[in-house]
């Protein structure tokens, strides 16, 4: 809880580095340590993957994080960051103990490697981010977040669009240029985009085109099949 508090408090200069910071602050322990993935990161702030590795790279490079290498026993390397915020000491004793000794020491870990299960909020905690909090960072008091810079569809937003035989990339733009000119709020913006194909309308040349197969020319051959 501490690590929030103190990670709220924090300013980095980016809405969404905030963002990434407040979500290591949350699947972080007592100690500040914590190991998601990338892909975790990415999903849970709604935003690509490369631009979770340039915000943690960021946030090294500011003092505020230190990533960790560590290799499991089958091979694989796992990250594990270590949140190292301004008097994280003073407030958590533990936490000094953990990050201290020498450069080449080891951080403790859990050894469970098993997926952290979250609840939805962002915060984590119900009612522990402020309104005040939420506003600095840009998101609204309920939770809501503006559409994502690199909001892109998913596997299932493109059959869903192949299936009703619209363009996925006009829909994606209409979908962007709509929500962008009202400054859309929302909380599940791949829920929205799926209500947003399933309403889209569809031409009807172009449905005609699917559904009937083409006419041969009447002085074709196959025109002259049934006749002969």
């Amino acid at each position: 809880m501490m690590l929030m508090v103190k990670a709220m408090q924090i300013k980095v200069g980016n809405p969404l580095r905030k963002l990434v910071l407040l979500k290591l602050a949350d699947n972080a322990s007592d100690q500040g340590e914590c190991w998601p993935s990338y892909q975790y990161i990415a999903d849970q702030c709604e935003i690509s993957k490369r631009s979770v590795m340039s915000h943690i790279d960021d946030l090294c490079q500011s003092g505020l994080l230190k990533k960790v290498f560590r290799k499991g026993p089958k091979g694989n390397s796992t990250n594990i960051y270590i949140l190292t915020l301004p008097s994280a000491g003073d407030s958590l004793p533990s936490a000094g103990d953990s990050l201290g000794g020498s450069a080449g020491a080891a951080p403790r870990i859990s050894h469970s490697f098993e997926p952290v299960n979250e609840p939805n909020s962002l915060s984590g905690r119900e009612g522990f981010m402020s309104e005040a909090a939420k506003r600095r960072i840009g998101i609204s008091p309920g939770g809501e977040i503006p559409l994502p810079p690199m909001f892109k569809p998913n596997e299932e937003h493109i059959a869903m669009a192949r299936e009703k035989g619209v363009s996925i990339e006009t829909e994606l733009l209409n979908f962007k240029d709509y929500h962008a000119a009202r400054g859309t709020m929302l909380l599940d913006w791949n829920s929205a985009f799926r209500v947003w194909i399933r309403n889209a309308r569809v031409n009807p040349l172009t449905r005609k085109q699917r559904s009937e197969p083409e006419t041969p020319h009447w002085n074709s051959r196959e025109g002259w099949e049934d006749f002969l």
